[in-house]
């Protein structure tokens, strides 16, 4: 693995800066001179690495759907060999573990943005399709190891997708209540475990 150029690091450091300074005032009213006030640093730093809002906009888009991606589909979920890491792996996905991968505020605003700027959607569309292709590589491999035997795989996958992006939303009204919180995500489990015919062996 080649070493992370001085240039990269500073880019994620800001990236990562306006990321916090977004989850404060809201991404409306993040602004370059707000990044460099968080770090310390002078408002025309900033401008040599994002010399324009948007472009600082654009590597934090990808940031987050980097993170949501890596959280729906982490490498430790892979190799699932046996039933039970595979419904660790459903129940993880209603966990309050997102909560802590992606701030709601600014996931919610960039989700806005898909419908007012095109690179934002297009970058979604791709995101979108890397979730489905993940969650369908995982069932994939658990179908290969015997788990389990349903038919349609591309099918369960999409469907699978779509109960996890509407319990996103729909668990993010609960995330202060913690009682209200594991009683709706149990519905959204036992519908996702449900959509899997699991082997009898397995």
């Amino acid at each position: 693995m080649g070493r992370v150029s001085l240039q990269d690091k500073r880019r994620e450091e800001i990236t990562m800066a306006f990321y916090e300074v977004a989850k404060e005032v809201g991404l409306e009213n993040a602004t370059i001179a707000k990044v460099a006030d968080k770090m310390k640093i002078s408002k025309g730093l900033v401008m040599h690495y994002f010399a324009t809002k948007e472009s600082l906009i654009f590597a934090l888009n990808d940031e987050i759907l980097n993170r949501y991606l890596n959280f729906v589909v982490s490498d430790k979920y892979l190799n699932i060999s046996t039933q039970k890491e595979l419904e660790n792996y459903i129940r993880s996905l209603f966990s309050r573990e997102w909560n802590h991968y992606i701030d709601d505020g600014v996931f919610y605003s960039f989700y806005a943005m898909i419908y007012q700027n095109e690179k934002i959607r297009a970058n979604y569309r791709n995101f979108l399709l890397e979730i489905r292709n993940g969650i369908y590589t995982i069932l994939t491999n658990s179908h290969q190891q015997g788990i389990i035997k349903n038919a349609d795989i591309t099918k369960t996958a999409n469907i699978l997708y779509a109960l996890i992006d509407g319990a996103y939303f729909q668990l993010g009204s609960h995330i202060n209540n913690e009682v209200s919180y594991l009683e709706e995500s149990q519905l959204f489990i036992d519908h996702a475990l449900s959509l899997l015919e699991f082997s009898e062996l397995s």
